[in-house]
């Protein structure tokens, strides 16, 4: 096979890959489970940090977008954006967010500067500090729940980088 034609397969692979992992994203995205979508002027294109199932991560973690754990972190999550901790998911450490929503299971504190949303299924052992909480009858959650101001929050990121 003429080396011009194993790449032009090579290329169509890779494209039809790509378009394949979008179009995942783009259903998930259309369930509003924490994956935004961004509209480039040219194409559509997803920016979301995946902790896939299976994985797992021991240290700290810093995020610059939305970021979907369905693995293991030992250790802090910080991210500026929405955190989604799937029913797989299991955070032993303190997580730094803007919006949360927990689906698995978290073993630290919580500080967002947003919303945090617990689903039935979570499973909280720490305190949880954010702006604004909804925790059904059913979570699971051991702790302290603390309505503060995002004054407050700042305080807590702000040491949390001076680590």
């Amino acid at each position: 096979m003429p080396m011009e034609q194993k790449k032009s397969i090579k290329e169509k692979l890779i494209t039809q890959s790509l378009r394949y992992i979008k179009s995942l994203f783009f259903k998930v995205a259309d369930l509003n489970v924490g994956i935004s979508i961004e509209n480039d002027d040219e194409d559509h294109f997803v920016r979301v940090n995946v902790i896939d199932r299976g994985s797992e991560i021991n240290g700290d973690c810093v995020f610059d977008h939305n970021c979907r754990i369905s693995g293991v972190i030992n250790g802090d999550v910080v991210c500026v954006n929405k955190v989604v901790i799937d029913s797989n998911g299991y955070v032993n450490g303190n997580i730094y967010c803007s919006r949360l929503i927990i689906d698995g299971t978290i073993t630290k504190n919580i500080y967002c500067e947003g919303k945090t949303t617990l689903t039935k299924n979570a499973k909280v052992l720490g305190d949880i500090y954010s702006v604004k909480i909804e925790v059904p009858p059913e979570a699971n959650f051991r702790g302290v729940i603390s309505k503060e101001n995002i004054n407050d929050i700042e305080k807590h990121w702000n040491n949390r980088i001076k680590k």
